[in-house]
C-alpha cells in the first residue's frame, strides 16, 4: 500500500493507506479461507478446470471479491 501511494493513491491520506492495507490482509486471508471452506463441503478440489492445477478460477480471484466490496464502502462513506 506504501508503494500505491507513491504510484496512484497520492489523493489518499497517510492513515486511509494503512487502514486499507489492514483491510487488505485481513478480508483477503478470510476470503480465501471461505473459499476453501466451499469447496470442503463440496467435497471438490478445484473450482474448476480453467486454471488446471491452481485450484481453479474462483481461488485466483477469491480474495478480490470479498476485499473489493469493503474497499468501495470503506472510500464512500468512511474516508469522507
Amino acid at each position: 500500500m506504501v508503494i500505491a501511494r507513491f504510484l496512484i493513491l497520492d489523493f489518499l491520506s497517510w492513515s486511509s493507506i494503512i487502514i486499507l492495507g489492514v483491510i487488505i490482509g485481513i478480508i483477503g486471508q478470510l476470503g480465501d479461507l471461505i473459499e476453501s471452506l466451499f469447496k470442503r463441503d463440496a467435497v471438490v478440489k478445484d473450482s474448476s478446470n480453467i486454471i488446471p492445477g491452481h485450484g481453479g478460477i474462483f481461488d485466483r480471484f477469491d480474495s478480490l471479491l470479498y476485499t473489493a466490496p469493503v474497499i468501495f464502502l470503506y472510500l464512500m462513506y468512511i474516508n469522507r
